[in-house]
This record gives C-alpha cells, structure tokens and sequence, in this order.
C-alpha cells in the first residue's frame, strides 16, 4: 500500500465534561485532620503513661483488697459456725432472755432455745448460751409440755388421781412422799397437765 493511499490516523472524540478523580495532592483539611488525629493519640498514649506510672501497682492493690476481702468473709463464716457449734454442744444451757444474765436468772421459769436459735424465744428476748441455767436440771421445764412430771398427780387410786387432779395434788418427783396421807403419786394421767393449770 502506497504512503499517499495510507488509511488517515483516527481522531479521538472528546468526550463532553469532565470526570472528578480525586487528587494525589493531599489538601491543607486533610493536613490538619491527620494532625489532629495524631495529637490525640500520643495525648491518650502520654496519659496512659503517666497513669500507670503514678499507679504500678492499682491491678496488685485491687487483687489485694478482694483477697483481704474473702479472707475477712471466710473468718466472719467460721466465727459463726463455731459459735453455732458452742451452741449445739451446751444445747441445754441455751435460754432465752433480755441479757445473759436475765437468761441466768429465775431458770425454773426461764424459757430454753435447746436449738440456739432466736426464734424459739416466743417470751422475747434473744437466745443465749453457755448460761447457769441447765434444762438437764429441770430448768425451763414449763416449756416442755409433753414432759411427764408435769402429768404426775396423787390420788388414792389412778381414777381418783386422773379425775381429780389439781395444783396441791401435784407431785412432780413422781414419789408417793409427796402425796398427803395414804395418797400415791400416779403418772401419765390423761387430761391433766401442770402447765395447763399455771396458765402456761
């Protein structure tokens, strides 16, 4: 093919406005927003610094206190256990009362927490131990309504005992001693109970 008959070189079309690229150049905004960020991260960085360095050891002083802390709940819990297992071992010498010495006092008439517990005291007065009064000595023994000296009453026979019982007949020790005359002590009578007649 001859040069004077070559194909002419295509022009290329323009294409009618312009296409937004961003730019390579950084701006002055973005400038000063990369500095700003930079700023407030070595500001959180030097405060870090500074708080850990007043503070080394804040992590071992917390791990410090929750262990004082458990220790001091482990003691309270066995203080109380071993209170409650004084209390179960002297349960006979527990009675209720305003004071320790109000639970000492007047025993035959004192109300027992065998159990070491407040809420037996229906008389008022909380539970105490280790007191000088002694259920085992018959103390307290107004409480124990199914307790049988207080269903032991004399009487010329059982009927008479049983049908007729009172405070005179009353014969707590179970001994025909007790009874007036030729009268017996008789026991498990039904109906009858010391407690009953005290108004207890």
């Amino acid at each position: 093919m001859d040069a004077d008959t070559a194909r002419p070189t295509p022009k290329r079309r323009r294409r009618h406005g312009t296409i937004n690229r961003p730019s390579s150049t950084p701006t002055a905004s973005s400038h000063n927003q990369r500095a700003l960020h930079q700023s407030r991260f070595i500001t959180n960085a030097h405060t870090y610094t500074n708080t850990k360095a007043a503070h080394p050891n804040r992590s071992r002083s917390r791990k410090g206190q929750m262990t004082r802390q458990r220790a001091a709940g482990a003691a309270l819990f066995l203080i109380s256990l071993a209170l409650g297992s004084g209390r179960l071992a002297n349960a006979t010498k527990n009675f209720c009362g305003a004071t320790w010495g109000a639970a000492s006092s007047n025993c035959v008439d004192r109300q027992p927490c065998p159990m070491g517990t407040d809420e037996e005291c229906t008389t008022g007065g909380p539970c105490w131990g280790d007191t000088t009064c002694d259920s085992a000595l018959g103390h307290g023994i107004l409480y124990d309504y199914e307790n049988p000296v207080h269903s032991r009453f004399c009487g010329k026979a059982w009927d008479d005992a049983n049908n007729n019982c009172s405070l005179k007949r009353h014969c707590p020790g179970g001994d025909s001693s007790e009874c007036p005359g030729k009268e017996e002590c008789y026991s498990f009578l039904s109906g009858c109970n010391y407690v009953d007649m005290i108004g207890g």
